[in-house]
């Protein structure tokens, strides 16, 4: 993955922070032993990329991955109305502080 980037209702919605991790505990080994070691995409996204519209419906959100080994453009994937109800759940002690002005 060279960089992932994600959209609300089509728009860019950009990342607080990014990065890589290890997606092994012995990362080091495999490194050390000539072998492929993987990597986790990790992002801090502003909650407020979860509110639900001003009509109240739930925005549409996706990822694009961009990946190295692919041809043919990033591939897109579509975050289900479920997990953004969720994760908009999951603020609700910031709630006050997200809200729209």
């Amino acid at each position: 993955i060279t960089s992932v980037e994600m959209l609300r209702d089509g728009v860019p919605v950009p990342f607080e922070s990014a990065g890589h991790i290890a997606a092994l505990v012995n990362a080091a080994d495999h490194v050390a032993a000539g072998k492929f070691s993987p990597k986790s995409f990790v992002a801090v996204i502003a909650p407020a990329t979860f509110l639900p519209r001003d009509d109240g419906s739930w925005p549409k959100l996706e990822l694009l991955v961009h990946d190295a080994a692919r041809t043919g453009g990033p591939v897109r994937v579509s975050l289900p109305t479920p997990f953004v109800k969720r994760m908009y759940d999951e603020f609700g002690p910031w709630r006050d502080a997200i809200a729209r002005p």
